[in-house]
């Protein structure tokens, strides 16, 4: 478990990564001064997800998923049943999720642009199809902190694309749509470490 602690205001949100599942997929707890938590890419090991939140006294509000593979989302259904919270994904990923989870539950769709809030937790949507069609990048607004999934790494390698329903040239422009972000915007990814677009 690694903490990304508040560093520049009380009233920014805390960052836990936790590694799960045999792939070491990065699920993130989010949470604010209140406790109310945003769970992204809870991908395998609920138990484990469940224990933490336990240990942090965290509220559960919602489940962000960044795109539909196993190794991101299998933990989801065990998540949304134990805690009452709705699954967000993006519609264009629905078949990839239920494939993976068998999650009989309602999908609520992420959109480009949209704003997703829970408590003082205020999360950008945008849109970075390639690694599969509706794969999202989640900023975590007035921080420097983005959720960019499977797209890129700390060690420089890139999200695979070689999936029947990828598409490189989607993914050379979702990568060129994070370049343009500021200096020093944090990403997180999927897997591995954090990373700083330089």
């Amino acid at each position: 478990m690694k903490r990304y602690t508040r560093e520049h205001s009380e009233k920014l949100p805390e960052i836990v990564r936790l590694e799960v599942g045999a792939f070491k997929a990065n699920c993130y707890l989010v949470y604010d001064s209140e406790e109310n938590c945003v769970i992204i890419d809870p991908g395998d090991d609920a138990d484990f997800i469940e224990e933490k939140i336990r240990e942090l006294n965290l509220v559960p509000k919602l489940v962000l998923l960044t795109h539909g593979h196993s190794d991101h989302v299998t933990a989801a259904p065990d998540i949304a049943l134990a805690y009452s919270v709705p699954v967000y994904l993006s519609n264009k990923d629905g078949f990839l999720f239920r494939k993976a989870s068998g999650f009989p539950g309602k999908l609520l769709g992420l959109k480009d642009g949209e704003l997703i809030s829970a408590g003082e937790i205020r999360i950008k949507v945008s849109a970075i199809p390639g690694h599969t069609p509706g794969s999202v990048a989640l900023k975590l607004a007035g921080t420097p902190h983005v959720f960019c999934g499977d797209i890129f790494f700390a060690d420089g390698s890139l999200g695979r694309c070689d999936f029947g329903y990828s598409d490189r040239g989607l993914m050379e422009k979702s990568i060129k749509k994070l370049g343009k972000l500021p200096k020093k915007t944090i990403f997180h990814p999927g897997h591995g470490e954090e990373f700083e677009n330089l």
